[in-house]
């Protein structure tokens, strides 16, 4: 296995030299990457999935190194009309106070954005809605995204996006 070699940018300005070593760490960390070595950015190639009856809590942990999460799904009101809402927690942390998503049951597709905490989510029930926002306090050390209705039945797949650069 490869090992990720952080490269500093100041060894790579112009006139420098190109020495076998820049290049051996290049090359190394391009196999590094693809192999998911320790250090290195992850590429989000894994898919989580998870199932909450009843109201109860869908957590989805293991986030670090990752710069984004997109999540389809879908909840019903079996329990009576309610709202899906998010919490996450940085650093393996307290997890933070409820954001609403999607106020309606059926099926969804979300996204948040963990460097601007920016969101998006589609949904589809007794209407077709559209509804974005920020998330205050977010940012790259998320580690854990807990989805829970009130009362509702909620099954979701996902794929954690991006990796974050060193």
């Amino acid at each position: 296995m490869a090992s990720w070699t952080d490269i500093d940018t100041n060894r790579l300005l112009p006139g420098e030299p190109w020495t076998s070593g820049k290049a051996l760490a290049l090359e190394e960390n391009i196999r590094a990457l693809a192999e998911q070595s320790s250090g290195a950015p992850r590429i989000a190639d894994n898919v989580v999935s998870g199932e909450a009856s009843g109201g109860g809590n869908l957590i989805f942990s293991g986030l670090q190194e990752y710069s984004g999460f997109l999540a389809w799904g879908g909840y019903d009101e079996s329990g009576g009309a309610d709202n899906m809402v998010v919490a996450y927690a940085l650093n393996g942390g307290a997890l933070s106070s409820n954001t609403t998503i999607i106020n309606q049951a059926g099926s969804f597709v979300f996204f948040l954005d963990f460097t601007t905490g920016a969101w998006q989510a589609i949904s589809t029930g007794s209407n077709l809605d559209i509804n974005t926002g920020t998330i205050a306090g977010i940012d790259e050390t998320v580690t854990d995204l807990r989805f829970s209705s009130t009362s509702s039945d909620l099954v979701i797949m996902a794929t954690p996006q991006g990796g974050l650069s060193a």
